[in-house]
Formats: C-alpha cells, structure tokens, sequence
C-alpha cells in the first residue's frame, strides 16, 4: 500500500527537535576540559591562600620573637641601671650624712665603676662641689682627659644648669636619672640641655630609675630638715 504524503506539520516538528538537540548541553566529554580548567583554577586560589596565610604567620612570628627579644634586653638593662644606681643612693646617702641635699653619682664604663660621687656643697661652701662635678674631676685628674666618650652617668636627681652643661662638655653619651628635679632640673624638666640640637653633643636619657626610691630619700632629709628647723625654733622660744 503506497505510502501518503508526508505532513507539514509532522515535518516541522522533526525539524524542531533536531535544533532542541542541538542547542542541549554538550556531551560528557566536552565538558571535561571546562571542569578540569574550573578545578585547576580554585586550586590554584587555594594554593594562593595558603600560601598568603603562611607567609602572615611567618611575619607574625619574627614580628613575636623580635618583641621578646627587645623586652628581654629592656629588663636586662633596666636591672644593670638599678644596680649601678643603688650605688649612686648609697652615695647620696652620705651626703644626708653631713648635711648635705642627698644627691649622688656614679661614673660607669662597661661594667666598672670608674668614679664616685655626691653632693657636698654645704660641707665645701662651693657652688661646684655637686654630685655630678666631682666624679667628672676625679676621672679627669685620674685619666688625664676631661672626655667621657663610652660611659654611663648614674645620678639620683635630675641635673641642674651647670652639671647639664658639664655632661655635655665632657661628650658623656647616656644619663640615667632618678626623679626629676621640677624647679631647676635641665634634663626635661625645665630645660633639656642634654638633648639640644644645636650643641655638638646630645645624650642619651633615661629618667625614673630608682624612681621612688630617689625621691624618698629626697623627702625623708627635706622632712627632717623642717623638723630640726621646728625644734630649734621652738627652743629659741
């Protein structure tokens, strides 16, 4: 039986599914490349990540071990200061012992204390004798040179105008001090004469060593100084 002629319509519809087919997803093994190529690439972002991240823990950890390291060598050096300036207290001490405003000095070179100090201007009726001048005139006369160019000055006051002055004179390049001296200090107080720019010297300056210390034997002579001076007062009566 001889076949009809083929619908119209039966052959759009042919036609129609031939282009849905064409137009679908492509087939398993084209999409292999472009999933390969998806893989790689967030591997490749991971792999960046990582890296990033232990590069930050790398910087953070010399950032941590340098922090220790430069604490470390701040309390070493704090506990050296308060060595050598336990010597310039038991220097100032025998100031106090003749009358005089208790203020003492140490001259250190390495690890050696060189020369000794403290304040007896009363006793010597001379605006020279401080605590800081006399162990500046001892070394010199002892060494022959005025210069101190690789010592440490240990002082339990703040230096006034003239011993400022002198530290600067004799090129000392680090001063550790006690407390401050507020009325005529000239290390930060009034003045710093130690670190001026426009001198061919400047020091190095580290305050409140000994801090309470410093000043309690400070107000302990100023405070028995008032009560002598009551006591007489009264006995004069």
């Amino acid at each position: 039986m001889a076949k009809g002629p083929i619908d119209i319509g039966e052959e759009n519809m042919a036609l129609n599914q031939e282009d849905m087919a064409s137009n679908q997803e492509p087939t398993e093994p084209n999409r292999q490349p472009r999933d390969r190529k998806a893989a790689e690439t967030e591997a490749a972002r991971l792999k960046g990540q990582e890296t990033r991240r232990r590069n930050y823990e790398k910087r953070m950890e010399k950032r941590r071990l340098a922090a220790l390291a430069a604490e470390e060598q701040r309390l070493k050096q704090r506990k050296r200061d308060e060595g050598f300036m336990r010597e310039a207290l038991r220097q100032a001490k025998k100031a106090a012992a003749i009358g005089d405003v208790p203020i003492g000095c140490v001259i250190v070179c390495g690890d050696r204390i060189i020369a000794r100090g403290y304040n007896r201007r009363n006793a010597d009726k001379s605006v020279l004798s401080h605590a800081e001048i006399i162990p500046l005139k001892r070394h010199a006369k002892k060494m022959g040179d005025w210069r101190l160019e690789d010592c440490t000055m240990y002082v339990t006051l703040e230096p006034c105008p003239m011993c400022a002055g002198a530290i600067v004179q004799a090129r000392i390049p680090r001063i550790a001090v006690g407390c401050m001296n507020p009325k005529a200090g000239c290390a930060g107080s009034v003045l710093n004469l130690l670190q001026m720019k426009e001198f061919n010297h400047q020091a190095e300056l580290t305050v409140g060593v000994m801090e309470e210390a410093c000043s309690s034997l400070m107000k302990q002579f100023f405070r028995e100084l008032r009560q002598k001076k009551a006591l007489r007062k009264s006995e004069s009566v």
